[in-house]
Formats: C-alpha cells, sequence, structure tokens
C-alpha cells in the first residue's frame, strides 16, 4: 500500500511539475511515452513478474512500452533508485539532445509526436505558446472575409497562409482554400 502511495504521489508531482516547469514543458512529449510503459509496470507487467516467453513475445513484437520498461529499469538499477527515478532519467537523458541543439543552433523545433530538429527550412513562421508544432488537418481550413471586404484570407488553425509569393490575400474564396490546401499539403509531404 504504501508503494502505491508513493508511486501516486510521485505521479501527481510529475503532473504538477509537467505544468510548471520549463523542463517539463519541454519534455511534456516524453512524457506521454513513459504514460504506457509505467501502466504496464503498475498493472504487474514488470520482467519478475513474467515468464520468459511473455518478456520474448514482447521484445520481439517491438513493443515499445515493454521498450521504455526495460530502458527505465536500467536507468533505475543503475542509479540506485525507484522506477521513477528510472523513467525520469530516462525524460532527462532525452532532453539533452534538444537542450544541447538548442545551445549549438539556437533552437529545437518538436513535431507533434515528439520528434525534433533543429535546421527547418520553412516558408511560413508562426510564434506558438506551445512548443511543439501543430498537427493541422484539411479540416483545420478557414477561410475568411472582411465584412464589407474584397479579398479572402485563409487560414490553417491559427496560423495565417502565406504562398510561394507572399501573397496572404486572394480575390475569391476558392483561391484562398486553394492555397491553404497546396500550403497543408506541402507541409504534410516534408
Amino acid at each position: 500500500m504504501r508503494t502505491i502511495e508513493k508511486i501516486s504521489q510521485s505521479i501527481a508531482e510529475l503532473n504538477q511539475a509537467k505544468e510548471h516547469c520549463l523542463f517539463c514543458i519541454i519534455f511534456g512529449s516524453c512524457y506521454s511515452w513513459c504514460e504506457g510503459a509505467l501502466n504496464m509496470y503498475l498493472n504487474g507487467k514488470s520482467p519478475q513478474n513474467m515468464s520468459f516467453e511473455e518478456r520474448m513475445e514482447l521484445t520481439a513484437s517491438g513493443n515499445k512500452d515493454w521498450q521504455y520498461l526495460q530502458a527505465a529499469l536500467i536507468m533505475a538499477e543503475r542509479n540506485k533508485g525507484t522506477i521513477l527515478d528510472g523513467f525520469r532519467g530516462l525524460i532527462i537523458e532525452a532532453g539533452m539532445s534538444e537542450l544541447k541543439n538548442i545551445q549549438k543552433y539556437g533552437a529545437c523545433y518538436f513535431n507533434c509526436v515528439g520528434g525534433h530538429t533543429f535546421g527547418v527550412e520553412y516558408d511560413m513562421f508562426c510564434r506558438r505558446k506551445e512548443l511543439v508544432f501543430p498537427n493541422y488537418n484539411v479540416s483545420d481550413i478557414r477561410i475568411k472575409q472582411f465584412e464589407n471586404g474584397e479579398h479572402f484570407y485563409a487560414y490553417i488553425g491559427d496560423t495565417q497562409v502565406k504562398d510561394k509569393y507572399n501573397n496572404m490575400k486572394w480575390n475569391t474564396r476558392n483561391e484562398a482554400y486553394e492555397a491553404a490546401y497546396a500550403s497543408l499539403r506541402v507541409n504534410m509531404a516534408s
């Protein structure tokens, strides 16, 4: 009972830190990959509780939660800590790559699944409160026209569309939609 209380308290601390700490905001994508592995552990799927066949099946299937769980257990053992210390160690280790990119290149860009890069060639640049680039699709395209206005403006989510000629306004609703759709298609391909 005491161990479960400690784990619950640690999870609450991680969630609270995630909301308030810059490192946890940066590592927010990493926390989501830990969740499945931690749930596995809490549900009794640790190597000590499993048969050899079960472990081999998970390994052979390439189950990411199983791989992260094993990595966290190794990290915990290496640091002489708990499983949560192992997860924290993995999160910090993963984050060091992003921090090195920020130091070396001045920026680090995150995608919607936690991947990152330091070099991005872009047609448009937008500043966001979130550190993760939005994952837009066709349903996020909006076309606006000011009251009594002549032109149409295209938006994908909260980002105004600019085409390759730096146009931000179009004469018809269809032209604006086509520009947004083309921009979305280019960004989805890269």
